[in-house]
C-alpha cells in the first residue's frame, strides 16, 4: 500500500467506528486518558497514528506547519463563521487557550473556505486570540475526513492523532484543561 494513503485510511477509523464505548471501538485495555476522552465525547483511536502534516497560512500571513509543533498537545479544530455550534464552542476554546498558554499546548483553529476578512472580523468580535489558519480551498479539511463543523482532533506530543470529536466540545473548560495537561504529561 502506498505510504501516503495510510494516514487517510487511518482517519476513516474515526468516521466508521461507533463511539458509544471503548469496547465498541475495539479498545480492550483502555488507558485513563482514553477513558477521559470518551467521557468528554471524543472518539478514541485504537492505536495512535501520525497526523497528516500540512502547512497553512495564519491570519497574520505567516505559515504554520503541523510538524513544527512537535512536543505539544495540539487541539486541531475545523470551523466556519456561519456555523452555530462553532460559535458556541469558541468561548470555551478561548478559556482553554488563556489557561494553557503556548508552552505544551496549542489550539489551531482551521477556518474552512472563507476569506481572511470574514475570519478576522469573527475573531475580533468574539475577542478570540488563539491562532487561526486558513484552508481556503478545503483541501486540508478534506484530507482529515471532516464531514461537519465543528470537528476537533487531539494530537499528542509525538504528533499522533489520538481522538476526534464531531460537534461542539463540552462547555466544561476545566475538565478539558485537566485532560490536556494529562495528555501532555504536565
Amino acid at each position: 500500500m502506498p505510504r501516503f494513503l495510510l494516514p487517510f485510511i487511518s482517519l476513516l477509523v474515526f468516521i466508521v467506528l461507533p463511539v458509544s464505548t471503548l469496547a465498541a471501538q475495539g479498545i480492550e485495555n483502555p488507558t485513563p486518558t482514553q477513558k477521559d476522552l470518551l467521557e468528554q465525547g471524543f472518539a478514541v483511536a485504537r492505536e495512535p497514528f501520525p497526523a497528516p502534516d500540512f502547512t497553512l497560512k495564519q491570519l497574520d500571513g505567516r505559515g504554520v506547519s503541523l510538524s513544527s509543533l512537535q512536543d505539544k498537545v495540539i487541539f486541531l479544530n475545523f470551523w466556519a463563521t456561519w456555523c452555530g455550534y462553532c460559535k458556541v464552542e469558541m468561548p470555551v476554546m478561548q478559556e482553554i487557550h488563556e489557561e494553557m498558554g503556548d508552552d505544551d499546548f496549542v489550539i489551531l483553529a482551521v477556518n474552512v473556505r472563507e476569506t481572511d476578512t470574514q475570519a478576522k472580523e469573527f475573531m475580533k468580535e468574539g475577542g478570540y486570540t488563539f491562532p487561526v489558519l486558513m484552508d481556503y480551498d478545503g483541501a486540508i479539511t478534506s484530507s482529515y475526513g471532516v464531514t461537519g463543523f465543528p470537528t476537533t482532533y487531539i494530537i499528542d506530543p509525538e504528533g499522533n492523532l489520538i481522538a476526534r470529536k464531531v460537534g461542539p466540545i463540552p462547555e466544561d473548560s476545566a475538565e478539558l484543561i485537566r485532560l490536556f495537561r494529562q495528555i501532555s504529561g504536565k
